[in-house]
This record gives structure tokens, C-alpha cells and sequence, in this order.
């Protein structure tokens, strides 16, 4: 989600490993892969995107904890 300058990522999509912080972005063949960003302080349920993450990506909302990367997916679009 962006409103003005910010980006915001839903905390259901958010994932760490290591002290690294994770959301999976839906490529074009429906598959997802697991990528990297810069998390910024939290507002309500979402986190402020400081950088990695393209404003335009589709990020996968719900259902992270049973996704690998690579993996095919079948999509349903949202808007937050």
C-alpha cells in the first residue's frame, strides 16, 4: 500500500530470519520469491517501507508461514 511518499507492508505479510526482515512478492508466472526490505517503524498494523521494495510489487498478504520460494501460487488480488 503507498499513500503520498510512504510505502506500507501489512504485518501478515511480514517475515524475519536472522534479523533480516522478509515479505513474499508474486512474480509474473505466479510464482513468488521471498524478498528482502528495509522496515521502517510500525503504524498501526503495518510497517513503513525504508527501502528494497519495489511500491508497485504484489506482496502475498496472508499464508506465509506454509510458502517457499520458487513455489506456484494462485493469486487473489486485494486492495488494502
Amino acid at each position: 500500500m503507498q499513500t503520498g511518499q510512504h510505502t506500507f507492508v501489512h504485518q501478515k505479510s511480514v517475515f524475519e530470519i536472522q534479523d533480516k526482515t522478509y515479505v513474499y512478492t508474486v512474480q509474473a508466472d505466479s510464482t513468488v520469491k521471498m524478498t528482502p526490505f528495509t522496515a521502517g517503524p510500525r503504524v498501526g498494523h503495518y510497517y513503513i517501507v525504508d527501502g528494497g521494495l519495489d511500491p508497485n510489487a504484489k506482496i502475498v498478504y496472508e499464508g506465509v508461514q506454509g510458502l517457499r520460494s520458487g513455489m506456484k501460487i494462485n493469486p487473489k488480488m486485494r486492495k488494502l
